[in-house]
């Protein structure tokens, strides 16, 4: 798999080269006549270039930025899952309570929770720390706000490399239609 850096640089040269096969197609009959052939087998190979980093590079970079925004959007339903808990603990001042825990695979244990008062919250990159309800609930505000602002930038970038894809198809149908 081809490593591709500014795709929109690449696009943008992708453009201006399929734009020169069209004035070269279109280009007075007498220049013409001798490429005629050349020309049509290099528009062909050169279109299927294309076809070929529109769906490689261009389709694959929206599939994973629109994966980065679903991760990104249950990150912050389970923020608010775990504040409305909280919520829960403090509105019923609940010392103590048995829960069930998952294990994984769906597979649950019966669990028993001593003190209510603290718990342990992920700050990123897989480290925990104890806090009290209070304080997570500060913090998890912070998450989501901070979570909300990276998914809407993704959710931008997934629209740039829509639009991408859209010029470039447009760009190919232009040609192809020659």
């Amino acid at each position: 798999r081809r490593v591709h850096g500014d795709t929109s640089l690449e696009h943008s040269f992708l453009i201006a080269h399929l734009y020169y096969l069209y004035r070269l197609q279109t280009a007075d009959a007498s220049v013409r006549r001798p490429r005629l052939r050349t020309m049509a087998h290099e528009l062909d190979e050169q279109v299927l270039k294309y076809e070929h980093f529109l769906d490689e590079v261009m389709r694959q970079k929206l599939h994973d930025v629109i994966e980065e925004r679903d991760k990104l959007q249950e990150q912050l339903t389970q923020c608010q899952q775990l504040r409305a808990n909280i919520e829960t603990l403090e509105t019923n001042r609940m010392k103590e309570m048995d829960t069930l825990m998952n294990l994984g695979c769906d597979v649950y244990a019966n669990a028993h929770v001593p003190d209510t008062s603290k718990i342990y919250i992920e700050v990123g990159l897989q480290y925990f720390v104890q806090m009290d309800l209070p304080s997570a609930k500060t913090f998890l505000v912070k998450k989501e706000q901070h979570i909300r602002q990276k998914c809407e930038r993704v959710t931008e970038e997934a629209c740039k490399v829509k639009a991408q894809i859209k010029l470039f198809i447009e760009a190919l149908q232009q040609v192809m239609e020659l």
